[in-house]
């Protein structure tokens, strides 16, 4: 299931919120992608994390976004009609984002401690 950046924050608020002086509440890890149906991320002691262990944020999935746009297309030429072709392109259109998690990236998690379970925070960017 893909939750948002906000879903996440009250999520990671609540693990700590009994803990506030506590900086073993919650923990950083990085995994490996080892599987996408079912998803499964392969931490560095070798455990598979999957499963209801696993929330998924959306910055890690497909998913549309609606957005406002207003501008002109680049002029054009038209073969069919012979002659150069422009014009507005405004209004709220849909963009799919196509960020999917692919096997072999690396990831970010934020394990709960106390808790089996793990927040797929990112991607971790390779230099």
């Amino acid at each position: 299931m893909a939750y948002d950046i906000a879903s996440v924050a009250g999520g990671v608020k609540t693990a700590t919120s009994q803990r506030v002086f506590d900086a073993d509440a919650v923990s950083i890890v990085v995994g490996t992608v080892v599987s996408i149906e079912p998803l499964g991320i392969l931490l560095d002691d070798e455990q598979v994390v999957e499963g209801d262990s696993l929330v998924v944020l959306r910055n890690v999935t497909d998913y549309s976004v609606e957005m406002e746009v207003e501008h002109e297309t680049e002029e054009a030429f038209s073969e069919i009609e012979e002659k150069k072709h422009e014009h507005e392109y405004k209004g709220k259109k849909s963009f799919n984002l196509l960020t999917s998690l692919k096997l072999d990236e690396r990831v970010v998690l934020i394990k709960q401690q106390g808790a089996d379970r793990f927040f797929l925070f990112d991607r971790v960017l390779e230099h």
